[in-house]
């Protein structure tokens, strides 16, 4: 009597647990994955030395600003020279600029996509629903993820490129502050 209470308890519990299997397990699934890839791209752009970046991008300034101090006319090589130099601007303000934004659209989509994944949990979206649902934040990530990845790519090289140049920049402007002072 005691074995046959015993094994009708664990099978009351084995059913209980069945009975809660979630109906929604393949779009929790696919929920997942893109809060995965959600996380793997706020890392890619958390992993930029900012610090670096940000400080680079005050001497280009900088050094921009001194350079339109300079009112002398510039010979075509003399244009594509300075072309050269501060060719990388538009990366470093765009960077600069749209990164707050991106940390704040990743933390959104990632509370959305934790959101949604709750309401599956508890069913309380219906499956018409979800599919529309899951393709906005999809869509979203996807072109949030296609911003990122245009802007960091290769800024390493771009810091790189204007650290090493920028003696040659300085040495430049100091010519052409001396010919614009012959000229006058």
């Amino acid at each position: 009597m005691k074995m046959s209470k015993f094994i009708l308890g664990i099978l009351f519990i084995a059913l209980s647990f069945s009975a809660c299997d979630n109906s929604n397990k393949k779009e929790i699934e696919e929920v997942e994955s893109l809060i995965a890839r959600v996380n793997e791209t706020e890392k890619v752009l958390l992993s930029i030395d900012t610090s670096k970046v940000f400080g680079i991008t005050r001497l280009l300034e900088k050094d921009l600003a001194e350079f339109k101090k300079i009112k002398d006319t510039l010979t075509k090589d003399e244009a594509f020279t300075v072309a050269d130099y501060f060719g990388s601007k538009k990366k470093f303000y765009r960077l600069t600029a749209g990164y707050p934004r991106f940390i704040g659209q990743i933390e959104t989509s990632k509370k959305q996509l934790s959101n949604l994944k709750q309401d599956l949990q508890n069913g309380l979206i219906k499956k018409d629903d979800y599919i529309s649902f899951y393709q906005e934040e999809q869509a979203i990530f996807k072109d949030l993820n296609f911003q990122i990845n245009k802007l960091i790519t290769g800024i390493d090289l771009v810091v790189d490129k204007y650290e090493n140049d920028r003696p040659e920049l300085l040495k430049f402007m100091k010519e052409l502050k001396l010919k614009a002072t012959e000229n006058e």
